[in-house]
């Protein structure tokens, strides 16, 4: 859902854009902050997470949400009538 909505509305026009360090800081920033808040962490001066500690979160979370559809979905295609 993160990637599908958060990210597209976040970067949508910046193609357009001449972008230096400052912004792309910037937009790191936010993403992760929106990242944080997805994933219930909470922010690196009251938890002391790394971004680097974020993003390991959101994979671990990718991973458990693809095996639940990947359950899901054998379980419905497998039923026995």
């Amino acid at each position: 859902m993160f990637h599908t909505v958060v990210v597209p509305t976040l970067t949508y026009g910046l193609d357009r854009l001449t972008l230096d360090t400052r912004h792309l800081k910037r937009i790191d920033g936010l993403y992760f902050r929106l990242l944080r808040r997805v994933l219930r962490i909470k922010a690196s001066y009251h938890s002391q997470a790394s971004n680097q500690t974020v993003w390991v979160s959101k994979q671990k979370a990718d991973l458990l949400h693809f095996h639940k559809e990947l359950l899901r979905n054998s379980s419905s295609s497998y039923s026995f009538h």
